[in-house]
């Protein structure tokens, strides 16, 4: 911390030595926070790109719902339809599949 400090500070001075040291510190600070922009724009970006991605995603989603909802509704009409044409009734089993155990 005490390093990050003492390249913040500025010595003010007329030699050539302070002005280069400032300089350098300057120039430093500078292209850290240019580092710093230009990361939190590109890290945008991608946030952008990445919720672009997720909305075609849900869209597509969304989609293929309504469209098995609706698959779903026509069956239901249809089985009710058949239902209310012809009347429920049982169907004789099948003696085949009817296995009888006696007991003595």
């Amino acid at each position: 911390m005490n390093k990050v400090l003492y390249i913040l500070q500025l010595k003010l001075g007329k030699d050539k030595k302070s002005v280069r040291s400032n300089l350098w510190k300057l120039s430093v600070l500078l292209f850290f926070m240019a580092f710093i922009s230009v990361y939190s724009s590109f890290s945008f970006d991608k946030k952008l790109f990445k919720k672009h991605e997720n909305d075609k995603v849900i869209e597509q989603l969304k989609s293929s719902f309504v469209a098995n909802k609706k698959k779903v509704n026509d069956l239901k009409i249809d089985l009710l339809n058949t239902a209310m044409q012809e009347p429920f009734k049982f169907m004789p089993p099948n003696r085949n599949d009817i296995i009888i155990i006696q007991s003595e």
